[in-house]
């Protein structure tokens, strides 16, 4: 029962990941033909802007779970790379607490702003176009849920991995000689 919730959760920031690259295709289509149509029409598609810049933080949030479930996220590679033995999973082992203690007081408090941008029925204005900015909330509010939960999964992994021997397992990224 708990493998599979871990497919399912695997497959859920999977999905997410891929929702935020299409976004990002439509942005990437969306924001050129405004341009293209300011200079060459003088006439600009109605609300691209506010879009914009919503649509931003609903592309990082929305690939944030699978990045930390993937323990994807910058970090210091300098420092890692030179730690060896019980210093390097001292590091790895704070760095993933680190982690779920961010993304569970960030989703506390995402928890406020998103139940009041639904109950008022927020919207952005630009010009005739109003946006709401309720789903906005909403997917930055579960991403972090998400990306709390993987943390902990991350952080499970590295309690794991600090039980076994990692003296023989060397990963080379092809490149290497």
């Amino acid at each position: 029962m708990l493998k599979k919730t871990v497919y399912a959760l695997a497959a859920l920031n999977r999905f997410l990941c891929y929702g935020s690259a299409f976004l990002t295709l439509f942005l990437m289509i969306l924001i050129p033909a405004d341009i293209f149509g300011r200079f060459f029409l003088h006439k600009s598609i109605v609300g691209t802007p506010a879009f914009a810049r919503n649509a931003l933080v609903g592309i990082t949030f929305l690939a944030l779970p699978w990045l930390t479930w993937e323990q994807k996220h910058l970090r210091s590679e300098v420092v890692m790379n030179h730690s060896k033995g019980v210093f390097k999973k001292i590091l790895e082992r704070t760095s993933s607490l680190i982690g779920v203690v961010i993304f569970a007081f960030y989703s506390i408090a995402l928890y406020k702003p998103t139940m009041h941008s639904i109950e008022i029925g927020e919207m952005d204005v630009e010009g005739m176009t109003f946006i709401p900015i309720s789903p906005f909330y909403i997917i930055c509010w579960l991403a972090c849920i998400l990306a709390t939960v993987s943390a902990l999964k991350c952080l499970c992994a590295v309690g794991k991995n600090m039980d076994s021997d990692d003296s023989a397992k060397e990963q080379l990224s092809g490149f290497e000689i």
